[in-house]
């Protein structure tokens, strides 16, 4: 497997304070990172297999001038741009054309919107068609992410957004029980189904930054709360990232056999009694939350019998 998109999280301040947030992110939140060390990491990814660098939040936006300034950088150092943004800035169709205009005339490759009913209690919805309709003209492709929980109705809002913009990608998403969310919200309200026969990484291919400077394996957020993090962007960059990704046997199983090997060998760690997940990125988390150094030995031997005489540390 190569990561092809390097994920960078900006820092955890945003202007709203969802209550499906799984980063917990909120106006509070102060973590962020330094945007001198973020274009040393960029630039260390030339000539790997790292072809795309998406930014998000928090909320980008909140620091245009600093999110303008990567992405004129990352651009410059050949790779396709993304950002992630709940598009509070469009809060008119001249202000939207602006900034799209802007960021088109700069690089950006592509944004995604995040809006659905959660997010429309802090955003108004008309932002978001202001900035998808800035978007179409000049023609920067746009991706629309909804987040639901069980039993959650979003057909009007997909029925609105379809009827101005019939071949928008819509995106949904079931709502992550980490952060904020699993907090505040009952499990029985999460859309959970077994995951016997789905235990890869739904997330694989991205390596990420999180506010705090760690770096880890892949962008699910439910990974923040484990100790899966590969170091800090402050004392590596990436070649030395990738370096201790492949030399990590843990990570070297979840890559190639997923999560069914430690299903089947810790069953009372990975499932903590329970039948239905939503993601296969909760397993993880339950496996991986404290320290699991004691798995070492079982992974060892199970590469042992895969490959004679390898060397993983």
């Amino acid at each position: 497997m190569k990561y092809k998109t390097l994920g960078v999280i900006m820092h955890d301040t945003c202007n709203a304070e969802c209550k499906i947030c799984s980063l917990s992110c909120s106006p509070k939140s102060k973590n962020s990172l330094n945007i001198s060390r973020l274009k040393d990491f960029i630039m260390s990814c030339k000539n790997t297999s790292i072809v795309q660098v998406s930014f998000t939040g928090g909320e980008p936006f909140l620091r245009y001038e600093e999110l303008k300034e990567l992405i004129r950088f990352t651009v410059s150092q050949g790779f396709y741009c993304n950002v992630v943004t709940n598009a509070f800035w469009a809060y008119d169709e001249n202000q939207a054309a602006n900034i799209i205009s802007e960021l088109k005339a700069i690089g950006l490759s592509s944004i995604n919107f995040s809006i659905d009913n959660f997010h429309m209690e802090y955003i108004n919805k008309q932002a978001v068609f202001n900035a998808i309709k800035a978007c179409k003209v000049y023609d920067l492709p746009v991706v629309v992410a909804m987040c639901k929980l069980k039993n959650e109705r979003l057909g009007n809002l997909i029925d609105e957004l379809d009827a101005d913009y019939p071949s928008l990608n819509i995106l949904i998403n079931s709502c992550l029980p980490a952060g904020r969310a699993k907090k505040t919200i009952e499990r029985e309200h999460f859309v959970l189904s077994p995951l016997a026969n789905n235990l890869k990484c739904p997330y694989e291919g991205i390596i990420t930054i999180h506010p705090t400077g760690k770096i880890y394996p892949c962008c699910g957020h439910e990974v923040f709360t484990t100790c899966l993090e590969i170091g800090d962007y402050e004392h590596l960059l990436y070649p030395d990232a990738i370096k201790k990704i492949r030399n990590n046997c843990i990570l070297y199983i979840l890559r190639n056999y997923g999560l069914e090997p430690f299903v089947q060998w810790f069953p009372d760690i990975a499932c903590k009694g329970k039948s239905e997940f939503v993601s296969p990125c909760e397993i993880c988390s339950n496996l991986f939350e404290n320290d699991f150094r004691f798995m070492i030995p079982k992974v060892k031997d199970f590469i042992n019998e895969k490959f004679h005489n390898i060397s993983l540390k």
